[in-house]
């Protein structure tokens, strides 16, 4: 037990100093992510140049970052409004298409053509810069008292359904690398008709569990145990649903996010979430915490090519993919203010090289992995300034009704 006894105390502080680093930037106006990823980053170059003192703390962080995936996506589903979306499907849509499609192409053909990447590489950054982390920017509209507007809401829809299909994207993607004959163009039609039958038919079982089950189960369990039980109960269920998914070829993590979409419909459930957030808060952290700690130090010397091309890539993808078609809504101002907010990544983006590097070491370089993390990082400080000044000076339409 001894042996143990420096990682518990490694682990304490950690958990210590990550729950201080979302108050104090917080006052800053710097997401909270930003700081979790510094301080990997910096437990990386403490590990490295003190000799790797702690045995074992790799091991034990990576664990504690695929709990904090499973919680990330549990959380985005249980935040996901699909009765609002199905309301702002028709504004939402074109945008919806036209952002990830550009997103994608133009992140898929900087991987290809400019970084000389193969088809996994290339198909994995496209896939992660549909993404859109508009919980970066979103502070900023609250300060501007613009969510409510109708750009602010439409902004939102637009963006969960990037994650949405982010998500799903990362599915596909997930299975065809795990494929034997990965890296051509006849494995993507191999794999895309299983794939879709069983995405139909897990999503089924989630649309069935949500419509006839779930309330049900809900109001059974608040009748025979006591109200701070009810959500250590229902994040049960959701890992039985996320190793059902498992079950079913795809990740714990996108079955951790169908639970939280077939919770998210019932008021009674989701009024849980205040026991729920302080689980979130431990393991969410080290998620973020794992990615830091996963780039190499050695990374830092080496040439910044490959990341500003990703950067390049991410911030004209989200630029060109929103600005045209929201400009069809609003003004050019506006249009410009919107594509900025989606450009932050962080979540699904991360989440997908992360698990596309543990399914695949071989054929996603870990320098890959570190150039998009420090794309997310950079994304993530900068963007929340930059449209916080630009709405200061820009006036927004009143929300329909």
């Amino acid at each position: 037990m001894s042996d143990h006894i420096p990682i518990f105390l490694v682990l304490s502080i950690i958990v210590g100093i990550s729950l201080l680093i979302k108050p104090f930037f917080f006052r800053l106006k710097i997401p909270a992510l930003s700081g979790w990823i510094c301080l990997g980053i910096a437990l990386a170059w403490l590990n490295v140049f003190t000799n790797k003192p702690f045995s074992g703390l790799t091991e034990t962080i990576e664990v504690l970052g695929q709990i904090g995936v499973v919680f990330l996506l549990f959380n985005i589903g249980l935040h996901s409004k699909l009765g609002s979306l199905v309301e702002y499907f028709g504004k939402a849509s074109f945008i919806w298409l036209c952002n990830v499609l550009i997103s994608a192409a133009i992140g898929f053909a900087a991987a290809w053509y400019i970084l000389d990447a193969g088809m996994i590489v290339s198909l994995v950054i496209a896939v992660a810069l549909t993404a859109t982390s508009i919980g970066v920017s979103t502070a900023s509209w609250q300060e501007a008292h613009a969510l409510d507007s109708r750009e602010g809401q439409l902004l939102v829809e637009v963006a969960e359904l990037d994650d949405i299909s982010s998500i799903l994207l990362m599915a596909f993607v997930l299975s065809f690398i795990s494929s034997e004959s990965a890296g051509t163009c006849a494995a993507i039609r191999k794999t895309i008709i299983p794939f879709l039958l069983r995405i139909i038919i897990f999503s089924v079982f989630c649309i069935l569990f949500m419509k006839f089950a779930e309330k049900r189960l809900t109001r059974c369990i608040q009748n025979i145990e006591p109200e701070h039980d009810l959500v250590i109960t229902i994040i049960a269920i959701a890992l039985v649903i996320a190793s059902a998914a498992g079950l079913f070829g795809f990740s714990i993590a996108m079955g951790a996010f169908f639970a939280g979409l077939a919770f998210s419909r019932d008021p009674e459930a989701v009024k849980h979430e205040t026991s729920f957030m302080p689980l979130y808060d431990l393991f969410s952290p080290f998620f973020f915490i794992s990615i830091g700690f996963s780039i190499d130090p050695s990374f830092f010397a080496s040439s910044p090519r490959p990341m500003l091309i990703i950067l390049i890539a991410a911030v004209a993808g989200k630029l060109l993919g929103t600005v045209f078609p929201f400009r069809l809504h609003t003004s050019l101002r506006q249009a410009i203010i919107l594509g900025i907010s989606m450009v932050p990544r962080a979540e699904i983006t991360m989440i997908t090289i992360h698990q596309a590097h543990r399914i695949a070491p071989d054929k996603f370089p870990q320098s890959i992995v570190s150039s998009l993390a420090l794309v997310a990082l950079i994304t993530a400080i900068v963007t929340p300034s930059v449209v916080e000044r630009m709405l200061a000076n820009t006036q927004l339409s009143q929300a329909d009704g």
